[in-house]
């Protein structure tokens, strides 16, 4: 792997043609710090609006759950809420890395088309 693709905007890259254009990661590097601001948020600010909707919408997951009799010990619901934000930051990421391959694959087509006129 070329440490050039760990560039969080993008780099130069060349199509299967051989013609060159800019690769990009800026929608993955976007689904990624947006998906960690917002679960990290509730665990910064105190007084955020995300993070009272967070902790409402994790309390209202718990309610839920006991109202179908299924109590979950005190020592689940931090596994349960690392697991939640691993969840989060994937989806965040595959959604990023999918916008992105569309970005590249018309900046690819694009190049090879300028090319050949």
């Amino acid at each position: 792997m070329r440490i050039e693709t760990l560039n969080p905007i993008g780099y130069q890259a060349k199509t299967e043609k051989g013609n060159t254009y800019q690769k990009s990661n800026i929608a993955t590097s976007i689904g990624l710090v947006s998906a960690a601001a917002i679960d990290l948020s509730p665990k910064i600010w105190k007084n955020n609006i995300v993070a009272k909707l967070l902790s409402t919408a994790n309390d209202t997951l718990f309610d839920l759950l006991k109202t179908f009799n299924k109590n979950i010990s005190p020592k689940l619901k931090t596994p349960l809420n690392i697991f939640g934000y691993v969840i989060d930051i994937a989806f965040a990421y595959g959604i990023g890395r999918y916008i992105d391959n569309k970005i590249n694959a018309n900046r690819a087509r694009k190049a090879d088309l300028k090319a050949e006129a």
